[in-house]
Protein backbone atom coordinates (compact mmCIF):
# COMPACT_ATOMS: atom_id res chain seq x y z
CA UNK A 1 0.00 0.00 0.00
CA UNK A 2 2.81 2.71 0.85
CA UNK A 3 4.48 1.99 -2.32
CA UNK A 4 1.14 2.04 -4.05
CA UNK A 5 0.52 5.70 -2.62
CA UNK A 6 4.37 6.50 -3.24
CA UNK A 7 3.72 6.10 -7.19
CA UNK A 8 0.39 7.66 -7.05
CA UNK A 9 2.09 10.69 -4.88
CA UNK A 10 4.67 10.25 -7.76
CA UNK A 11 2.35 10.25 -11.21
CA UNK A 12 0.83 13.28 -9.43
CA UNK A 13 3.53 15.19 -9.28
CA UNK A 14 4.96 14.62 -12.71
CA UNK A 15 1.02 15.39 -13.79
CA UNK A 16 1.25 18.67 -12.22
CA UNK A 17 5.16 19.56 -13.50
CA UNK A 18 3.58 18.69 -16.90
CA UNK A 19 0.62 20.61 -16.65
CA UNK A 20 2.88 23.89 -15.56
CA UNK A 21 5.81 23.33 -18.68
CA UNK A 22 2.48 22.80 -20.92
CA UNK A 23 1.44 26.29 -19.38
CA UNK A 24 4.68 27.80 -19.87
CA UNK A 25 5.39 26.27 -23.36
CA UNK A 26 1.88 27.92 -24.43
CA UNK A 27 2.69 31.03 -22.33
CA UNK A 28 5.76 31.18 -24.52
CA UNK A 29 4.48 30.39 -27.52
CA UNK A 30 1.97 33.59 -27.08
CA UNK A 31 5.39 36.20 -26.02
CA UNK A 32 6.92 34.57 -29.72
CA UNK A 33 3.80 35.39 -31.46
CA UNK A 34 4.11 38.80 -30.05
CA UNK A 35 7.28 39.64 -30.66
CA UNK A 36 7.14 38.42 -34.26
CA UNK A 37 4.08 40.15 -34.89
CA UNK A 38 6.08 43.47 -33.66
CA UNK A 39 8.90 42.71 -35.91
CA UNK A 40 6.28 42.15 -38.37
CA UNK A 41 4.86 45.42 -37.73
CA UNK A 42 8.16 47.52 -37.65
CA UNK A 43 9.84 46.12 -40.37
CA UNK A 44 6.44 46.68 -43.12
CA UNK A 45 4.76 49.84 -43.91
CA UNK A 46 1.35 49.47 -42.15
CA UNK A 47 -0.74 51.44 -45.37
CA UNK A 48 0.50 49.11 -48.48
CA UNK A 49 2.24 46.21 -46.30
CA UNK A 50 5.56 46.72 -48.17
CA UNK A 51 9.11 46.36 -46.24
CA UNK A 52 10.42 49.59 -45.14
CA UNK A 53 13.79 50.39 -46.38
CA UNK A 54 16.11 48.33 -43.72
CA UNK A 55 14.13 45.35 -44.50
CA UNK A 56 14.22 45.62 -48.33
CA UNK A 57 17.35 46.83 -47.76
CA UNK A 58 18.62 43.50 -46.03
CA UNK A 59 16.57 41.71 -48.85
CA UNK A 60 17.79 43.01 -51.68
CA UNK A 61 21.58 42.33 -50.43
CA UNK A 62 20.12 38.66 -50.34
CA UNK A 63 18.91 38.62 -53.77
CA UNK A 64 21.21 40.44 -56.12
CA UNK A 65 23.77 37.72 -55.43
CA UNK A 66 21.66 35.60 -57.92
CA UNK A 67 20.98 38.14 -60.05
CA UNK A 68 22.22 38.55 -63.60
CA UNK A 69 22.06 42.45 -64.31
CA UNK A 70 20.31 43.77 -61.51
CA UNK A 71 17.95 47.18 -62.25
CA UNK A 72 17.16 49.48 -59.28
CA UNK A 73 14.51 51.71 -59.79
CA UNK A 74 13.45 54.62 -57.46
CA UNK A 75 9.58 55.78 -57.75
CA UNK A 76 8.12 59.00 -56.79
CA UNK A 77 4.03 59.26 -56.82
CA UNK A 78 2.92 62.26 -58.59
CA UNK A 79 -0.33 64.13 -57.47
CA UNK A 80 0.17 63.10 -53.60
CA UNK A 81 -0.40 66.70 -52.38
CA UNK A 82 -2.93 67.31 -54.57
CA UNK A 83 -4.92 63.90 -53.65
CA UNK A 84 -4.56 65.06 -49.81
CA UNK A 85 -5.05 68.98 -50.11
CA UNK A 86 -8.06 69.01 -53.08
CA UNK A 87 -9.77 66.01 -51.22
CA UNK A 88 -8.50 64.72 -48.12
CA UNK A 89 -5.80 62.22 -46.24
CA UNK A 90 -7.97 59.46 -46.75
CA UNK A 91 -7.85 59.88 -50.51
CA UNK A 92 -4.06 60.28 -50.39
CA UNK A 93 -3.52 57.49 -48.59
CA UNK A 94 -5.47 54.88 -51.22
CA UNK A 95 -3.83 56.85 -53.61
CA UNK A 96 -0.27 55.27 -52.16
CA UNK A 97 -2.22 51.70 -51.52
CA UNK A 98 -3.70 51.93 -55.46
CA UNK A 99 -0.01 52.95 -56.69
CA UNK A 100 1.55 50.08 -54.35
CA UNK A 101 -0.50 47.42 -55.61
CA UNK A 102 0.15 49.03 -59.40
CA UNK A 103 4.09 48.23 -58.55
CA UNK A 104 3.40 44.95 -57.52
CA UNK A 105 1.07 43.91 -60.60
CA UNK A 106 3.27 45.34 -63.05
CA UNK A 107 7.03 44.52 -61.89
CA UNK A 108 5.88 40.82 -61.15
CA UNK A 109 6.36 38.51 -58.12
CA UNK A 110 10.11 38.06 -58.39
CA UNK A 111 10.77 41.72 -57.89
CA UNK A 112 11.50 43.08 -54.50
CA UNK A 113 9.65 46.06 -53.75
CA UNK A 114 9.73 48.54 -50.96
CA UNK A 115 8.03 52.09 -49.49
CA UNK A 116 11.47 54.09 -48.54
CA UNK A 117 8.97 57.26 -46.94
CA UNK A 118 5.76 59.47 -47.76
CA UNK A 119 5.39 58.62 -51.72
CA UNK A 120 8.89 57.28 -52.79
CA UNK A 121 9.30 53.52 -53.13
CA UNK A 122 12.03 51.25 -54.51
CA UNK A 123 12.25 48.45 -56.68
CA UNK A 124 14.97 45.99 -57.10
CA UNK A 125 14.91 43.43 -60.27
CA UNK A 126 16.75 41.28 -62.62
CA UNK A 127 16.98 42.76 -66.32
CA UNK A 128 16.88 38.51 -67.63
CA UNK A 129 13.50 38.41 -65.88
CA UNK A 130 11.82 41.67 -66.76
CA UNK A 131 14.01 43.70 -69.91
CA UNK A 132 13.79 47.40 -70.31
CA UNK A 133 11.13 47.62 -73.20
CA UNK A 134 9.16 45.17 -70.65
CA UNK A 135 10.40 48.02 -67.35
CA UNK A 136 9.24 50.82 -69.42
CA UNK A 137 5.63 49.19 -70.23
CA UNK A 138 5.36 48.24 -66.32
CA UNK A 139 5.87 51.99 -65.74
CA UNK A 140 3.53 53.34 -67.90
CA UNK A 141 1.33 51.04 -66.31
CA UNK A 142 1.69 52.40 -62.93
CA UNK A 143 -0.76 55.02 -63.22
CA UNK A 144 -3.93 55.60 -60.75
CA UNK A 145 -6.81 57.17 -61.93
CA UNK A 146 -10.09 58.74 -60.15
CA UNK A 147 -12.43 55.50 -60.66
CA UNK A 148 -10.00 53.30 -58.54
CA UNK A 149 -9.95 56.50 -55.65
CA UNK A 150 -13.86 56.32 -55.98
CA UNK A 151 -13.42 59.65 -57.35
CA UNK A 152 -16.20 58.83 -60.35
CA UNK A 153 -16.76 61.99 -61.35
CA UNK A 154 -13.24 64.29 -60.81
CA UNK A 155 -10.76 64.23 -63.33
CA UNK A 156 -7.69 62.89 -61.74
CA UNK A 157 -4.92 60.72 -63.26
CA UNK A 158 -1.64 60.37 -60.82
CA UNK A 159 1.57 58.73 -62.00
CA UNK A 160 5.17 58.50 -60.95
CA UNK A 161 8.74 59.83 -61.46
CA UNK A 162 10.81 56.63 -61.76
CA UNK A 163 14.59 56.89 -61.51
CA UNK A 164 16.53 53.83 -63.25
CA UNK A 165 19.94 52.40 -62.91
CA UNK A 166 20.82 48.89 -64.68
CA UNK A 167 24.26 47.53 -64.82
CA UNK A 168 25.94 47.76 -67.97
CA UNK A 169 27.32 44.31 -68.62
CA UNK A 170 25.70 41.27 -67.31
CA UNK A 171 27.17 39.03 -63.65
CA UNK A 172 30.43 36.91 -65.47
CA UNK A 173 30.48 35.54 -61.56
CA UNK A 174 30.48 31.68 -62.16
CA UNK A 175 27.20 29.88 -60.60
CA UNK A 176 29.50 28.07 -58.56
CA UNK A 177 30.65 31.09 -56.15
CA UNK A 178 28.44 32.79 -54.05
CA UNK A 179 29.51 36.68 -53.85
CA UNK A 180 30.28 37.56 -50.86
CA UNK A 181 27.41 39.84 -48.46
CA UNK A 182 30.15 42.88 -48.36
CA UNK A 183 30.03 42.56 -52.25
CA UNK A 184 26.55 42.37 -52.53
CA UNK A 185 25.80 45.07 -50.14
CA UNK A 186 28.20 47.51 -52.42
CA UNK A 187 26.12 46.49 -55.80
CA UNK A 188 22.83 47.14 -54.23
CA UNK A 189 24.18 50.35 -52.50
CA UNK A 190 25.80 51.51 -56.01
CA UNK A 191 22.33 51.18 -58.26
CA UNK A 192 20.71 52.92 -55.67
CA UNK A 193 22.82 55.93 -55.48
CA UNK A 194 22.86 56.27 -59.54
CA UNK A 195 18.43 55.57 -59.52
CA UNK A 196 18.27 58.20 -57.27
CA UNK A 197 20.34 60.72 -59.30
CA UNK A 198 18.31 59.28 -62.21
CA UNK A 199 14.82 59.86 -60.46
CA UNK A 200 15.99 63.41 -59.93
CA UNK A 201 15.91 64.25 -63.58
CA UNK A 202 12.60 62.27 -64.23
CA UNK A 203 11.17 64.55 -61.47
CA UNK A 204 12.51 67.28 -63.97
CA UNK A 205 11.41 66.63 -66.16
CA UNK A 206 7.43 65.57 -64.44
CA UNK A 207 7.83 69.39 -63.87
CA UNK A 208 8.88 71.24 -66.71
CA UNK A 209 6.82 73.53 -68.82
CA UNK A 210 4.44 71.33 -71.03
CA UNK A 211 5.02 68.04 -70.01
CA UNK A 212 1.73 66.63 -69.82
CA UNK A 213 2.52 62.69 -69.13
CA UNK A 214 1.71 61.25 -65.92
CA UNK A 215 4.79 59.18 -65.90
CA UNK A 216 8.50 59.82 -67.04
CA UNK A 217 11.95 57.09 -67.26
CA UNK A 218 15.11 57.96 -66.61
CA UNK A 219 17.97 55.23 -67.44
CA UNK A 220 21.36 55.63 -66.18
CA UNK A 221 23.44 53.17 -67.17
CA UNK A 222 26.27 51.95 -64.65
CA UNK A 223 29.57 50.30 -65.72
CA UNK A 224 30.38 47.08 -64.06
CA UNK A 225 33.91 47.67 -61.85
CA UNK A 226 34.98 43.99 -61.88
CA UNK A 227 37.83 44.67 -59.28
CA UNK A 228 36.00 46.60 -56.42
CA UNK A 229 36.95 50.09 -57.60
CA UNK A 230 34.73 52.93 -57.86
CA UNK A 231 32.03 52.85 -60.46
CA UNK A 232 32.28 55.42 -63.03
CA UNK A 233 28.39 56.81 -63.91
CA UNK A 234 27.48 55.07 -67.90
CA UNK A 235 25.75 57.19 -70.15
CA UNK A 236 22.24 58.65 -68.67
CA UNK A 237 19.40 58.66 -71.18
CA UNK A 238 15.91 60.22 -70.73
CA UNK A 239 12.57 58.48 -71.90
CA UNK A 240 9.54 60.43 -71.86
CA UNK A 241 6.61 57.79 -71.72
CA UNK A 242 3.04 57.72 -73.17
CA UNK A 243 0.42 56.72 -71.59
Amino acid sequence: MPILLANIALGLVVASLIVILLHRGEHAQRCIAVLHSRLYAAQHDPLTGLPLRGLWRDTAVESIATMSQPVVLFADVNGLKQANDRYNHATGDALLNAFAAALRANFGRTAVIGRLAGDEFIILLDAHTLDSDQIRLAVTRCTVDGAELNLTHEDFTAGAAFGMAISRSTNRTPATVTPSTKDCDWRVRRLMTHADDALKDAKALCHSPGYSQPTALTIYKVSEATDGAPVVTGTRGMAALPR
